[in-house]
């Protein structure tokens, strides 16, 4: 599929990935519309929460039509969207009610709905490694699927309804996304703030703990909106695709990197089993089918991510 002039809708455009994507489908030239109510359960400081909902509306969701209502999607010409990129949801593992009955009760919903609404169009599908639970292994998309929290479970059961109901649909299974714009509080944005703020205050020293156990495949937001993009507009159909960063970290090298520009950020480590044991998804398939890789190591992408953050004056 030709990207110039493609018409495109982005559900739950307005959130972290979602305005990078509009971003950068703008600047290919695409015909892009943005449904998103701007509304999020994360605990953020409510002042922190505007200026990176303005920073996206300012700086990213330009040159678009904005709908900020789901009901919204009732109004729209169903015949009208080449490609309708879904990513509404909350995507963070939560044990608290109201995150937990969100993901039930309105982020499935909304899949079956967007399903029925676009039966024909090509349809993508943000998921998450969530959908496997526990693994240790390199693992590819064929890997079982097992989950173990109430997110995880949101997200195989919306990935069942896109492939039940619609005829030509892709699902990106990612994890670990950072950059700046991140409003859900994941480990990397609350760092990077807490740096930040705590350069600003001109204090001592800046302590976090970071869990010993936890190992992730960090992406920076630029090459998962690559990969999302490359496996949209590719012209395979009805595939799932691994688009992640190609190394398993330590958590802990997140912070290591942050030191560069935050020497007086110090961590301690603790030992936690509170998420699913992961291994590796591997990003083969993606590479040899689509041509898509992570251009950006951890180290390159913490240096942009604190480049724009100290510009905005803020993490």
């Amino acid at each position: 599929m030709e990207k110039i002039g493609a018409r495109v809708l982005i559900v739950g455009g307005g959130g972290f990935i979602g305005a990078w994507l509009a971003k950068y489908l703008v600047e290919e030239d695409c015909r892009v519309t943005v449904v998103d109510p701007f509304k999020t359960l994360s605990r953020i400081n409510s002042d922190l929460y505007f200026k990176i909902t303005k920073f996206r509306m300012n700086k990213l969701l330009t040159n678009i039509r904005l709908l900020d209502s789901y009901f919204d999607l009732e109004l729209l010409d169903k015949t009208s969207f080449d490609i309708v990129f879904h990513l509404a949801a909350f995507p963070l593992e939560s044990k608290e009610i109201e995150v937990s009955e969100f993901q039930i009760f309105n982020d499935i919903p909304t899949t079956f709905h967007i399903a029925e609404m676009f039966p024909y169009a090509r349809i993508v599908f943000l998921s998450s490694v969530f959908v496997y639970g526990s693994f240790e292994k390199e693992i590819t998309e064929r890997y079982r699927t097992a989950p173990e929290t109430v997110y995880g479970s949101s997200k195989l059961i919306s990935e069942q309804l896109i492939r039940n109901l619609t005829h030509n649909w892709v699902i990106i299974r990612t994890t670990s996304v950072y950059g700046f714009g991140d409003a859900n509080l994941r480990a990397s944005q609350q760092f990077v703030t807490r740096a930040i703020y705590n350069e600003r205050k001109e204090t001592a020293e800046c302590i976090v703990s970071v869990n010993k156990k936890a190992k992730l495949q960090f992406i920076y937001i630029d090459d998962l909106v690559d990969g999302i993009v490359a496996a949209g507009f590719s012209d395979a159909k009805n595939e799932i695709y691994h688009i992640a960063g190609d190394q398993l970290e330590p958590l802990e090298n997140f912070i290591v990197a942050l030191q560069r520009y935050f020497p007086k950020l110090k961590y301690r480590l603790f030992e936690s089993e509170d998420r699913p044991r992961r291994g590796k998804m591997s990003i083969s398939k993606a590479q040899i089918l689509l041509g898509w890789h992570p251009k950006i190591s951890l180290e390159s992408g913490v240096k942009k991510y604190v480049k724009i953050a100290k510009a905005k004056g803020f993490g």
